[in-house]
């Protein structure tokens, strides 16, 4: 049973943030939510700054943080090893250089306890520079922010900042760990808790995204700052990286193919990575699946399975046939289950 007052696990992943991480760890401590209830995990991702000393001096000044150095890993390493320590019914995520209003916990929280089918709650954010002054007030306003059940809207990429994800504890056992080979984080825990529980959008309080100069994709416009990429591998001894705006995405809800289950055999024609989605998601927004197909044209070793298991026959004859020509080889009805086992590992 989710409790009136959970406990709060703040995981900030952080590498060379010494001018800015002292205001994001205010942020996180100083919220309208009862103190005794929020601990910070910081994990210092091998920074050669002052980031960890800045750290150290909050955990001695408050007892409420947890400083953990690591060698060099990046986002996701540090990501996980702060996911691994959470212990709170509630994990949120904070970038070390970014700032939350202070009722972003209560708020977040309100939704997760009002809200039984909801896992995750993002939000948000107003764009700052360096010194804190307004670049845009609304980084979402008028664009696409799914809620629900919404794998599918993945597809087409994702507006879910790191920095604004709050979630029940009890859905990251279906996302953690998070493969080295995943760019984002945030991406992938969107995308995974969104197939075993519903997202929630939250216009307000709006998370304060400092962008300060490493940012690849702040200034893209209109769709360009939505394109499917191809998922690339990153080198797990890369520095971690400046978390940024995630407009040009990769929306691959990624899962090792071809793997032998337990007692079966592996998929046949399965590649190195599967998306499952509906395809009542898919045939409601047909632009979703040929979105995918675009990014993914020149993509190799990608499967993208439809679940159409609860549609009947002639629904399912009816669907956008031109549309899904990269939908072969078939499954079979009773590869299903497998493919729901595969995608949830």
């Amino acid at each position: 049973m989710f409790p009136d007052t959970p406990r709060v696990t703040v995981v900030i992943a952080a590498y060379n943030e010494e001018r800015f991480i002292a205001h994001a760890l205010d942020s996180a401590l100083g919220q309208d939510y009862p103190a005794d209830r929020v601990a910070v995990i910081v994990v210092d991702d091998g920074s050669t700054d002052a980031t960890a000393r800045v750290a150290e001096r909050h955990a001695a000044a408050t007892g409420r943080l947890r400083v953990i150095r690591q060698r060099s890993g990046g986002n996701v390493a540090a990501t996980n090893a702060g996911l691994a320590r959470a212990d709170g019914d509630v994990v949120a995520l904070l970038d070390a250089d970014d700032v939350w209003a202070p009722d972003h916990l209560s708020k977040s929280i309100q939704v997760l306890r009002t809200r039984p089918e909801v896992g995750l709650v993002y939000g948000d954010m107003t764009v700052v520079d360096a010194d804190g002054k307004v670049l845009q007030e609304s980084w979402l306003a008028g664009d696409v922010t799914p809620e629900g059940r919404c794998a599918g809207a993945q597809l087409t990429g994702n507006n879910v900042t790191a920095s604004s994800i709050v979630m029940r504890a009890s859905v990251l056992r279906e996302a953690v760990p998070i493969p080295a080979g995943m760019p984002w984080a945030d991406w992938w825990l969107a995308v995974r808790v969104a197939q075993v529980s519903e997202l929630a959008y939250l216009a307000e309080p709006r998370t304060r995204y400092r962008f300060h100069g490493t940012n690849m994709s702040l200034g893209a416009e209109g769709d360009a700052r939505r394109r499917p990429v191809a998922v690339c591998p990153r080198r797990r001894d890369r520095p971690l990286e400046r978390a940024r705006p995630r407009r040009a995405r990769p929306a691959l809800a990624a899962a090792p193919g071809g793997e032998k289950l337990p007692g079966q055999q592996p998929l046949a024609g399965a590649a190195s990575f599967v998306v499952l989605a509906t395809a009542q998601e898919l045939i409601g927004s047909p632009a979703l699946l040929r979105a995918y197909a675009d990014g993914m044209r020149d993509t190799a070793g990608v499967t993208l399975a439809v679940d159409a298991s609860a549609m009947d026959a002639a629904t399912a004859g009816d669907s956008h046939e031109s549309d899904a020509r990269l939908a072969r080889p078939t499954f079979g009805a009773g590869e299903i289950a497998a493919l729901r086992r595969l995608v949830s590992r």
